[in-house]
């Protein structure tokens, strides 16, 4: 006589209970991976977006930088060329002790009482400043079309006259060129804390 009743068998039982436990265990797994894809996806678009902040300022600053070089080859405007800065701080920051640059060369042009060169001050950029160096500073127009409409603020640049024994000649008088011209130009990305700073010598 059977006395099973309606109670399924006890392998039958056993089966579900493992079906369950794989189950839930396969559910885990999935959301795991979706939540590391998510992630994953989520940093690419972040690396992705750092990496135009920073080509934009670099575009910034490099039309910067080729902008205020001609202003130094053309001497145009005028108004633009007569903001160089023409005095000489590096033999006032420090007589006994000359600052150097990494190279171990001595800093020439713009420096503080610090001996920080232009660029290395932020506040310096500042062109609400009415005072020397921010009233040397050339904010690029955007009548030229050399600005970015996605940059956080419009290139800038600062000119400065080296004066220091060179050995690059004249071509054409053969006289030594004493004189030259460091250009220093900031971009800034689509967001205003990201910033590029670049540097070039020119001489006429």
């Amino acid at each position: 006589m059977d006395r099973q009743g309606g109670r399924p068998p006890l392998r039958r039982r056993r089966a579900r209970g493992v079906v369950l436990v794989v189950a839930l265990v396969i559910i885990v797994v999935v959301s795991m991976l979706t939540v590391w894809s998510m992630r994953g996806s989520l940093f690419d678009e972040r690396l992705a977006g750092n990496n135009r902040d920073h080509q934009v300022a670099f575009q910034a600053a490099e039309l910067g930088l080729r902008f205020c070089e001609g202003v130094v080859v053309s001497g145009q405007p005028a108004a633009l060329f007569n903001r160089m800065y023409r005095k000489d701080m590096s033999a006032i920051a420090n007589p006994a002790a000359p600052p150097l640059d990494s190279s171990g060369e001595r800093k020439l042009g713009y420096l503080d009482a610090n001996g920080r060169q232009f660029w290395e001050v932020p506040s310096n950029w500042d062109t609400s400043v009415n005072a020397e160096p921010n009233t040397n500073v050339i904010v690029i127009p955007a009548s030229d079309g050399v600005t970015l409409r996605e940059a956080a603020a419009a290139p800038r640049c600062f000119i400065e006259e080296i004066r220091k024994p060179s050995r690059v000649r004249n071509t054409q008088t053969g006289m030594a060129i004493n004189i030259h011209y460091r250009v220093t130009a900031l971009g800034t990305g689509i967001s205003p804390g990201t910033q590029v700073t670049l540097q070039s010598e020119v001489r006429q």
